[in-house]
């Protein structure tokens, strides 16, 4: 049965539309949330229904320990919880990328005129999941 949801899960690209160009509705999402589980923001943002969030987040507690998970949750609060000189939310972006040695997860920051982090995974990415307007209900 697993399988049958397969097909649904997020995509990569999806992830970084999710905390780049559209940061602002994730960090929307973010301050709804009572407690924030790694996979939460992901199965909000993508539409999951109930089925489909559970296999998701299955299969991060599956390719993903808990002390990396602890450790992306650490940075995606953080990037999100920033704030400019006035004291406005200004969340910062976050580029990932699966493509990093095997069993590690790298943070960087990016201190550019539009700063941005990058977390890089050495662990499997995420399903593809059809873009929503693809998606039958």
């Amino acid at each position: 049965m697993a399988l049958r949801y397969a097909g649904k899960q997020p995509s990569p690209d999806q992830v970084n539309t999710e905390f780049g160009a559209d940061i602002q509705t994730t960090l929307n999402n973010y301050n709804q949330l009572d407690d924030y589980e790694f996979g939460d923001l992901t199965a909000i943002y993508c539409g999951l229904d109930i089925n489909d969030t559970t296999y998701w987040k299955g299969q991060i507690a599956h390719f993903y320990t808990q002390d990396v998970r602890d450790e992306i949750k650490r940075t995606v609060d953080y990037a999100l919880s920033q704030e400019d000189d006035q004291g406005n939310p200004a969340p910062v972006p976050i580029q990932w990328d699966w493509n990093g040695p095997p069993g590690t997860v790298t943070v960087t920051y990016h201190a550019t005129d539009a700063p941005y982090y990058t977390i890089s995974l050495g662990f499997r990415p995420p399903h593809s999941l059809p873009k929503a307007s693809n998606r039958k209900k």
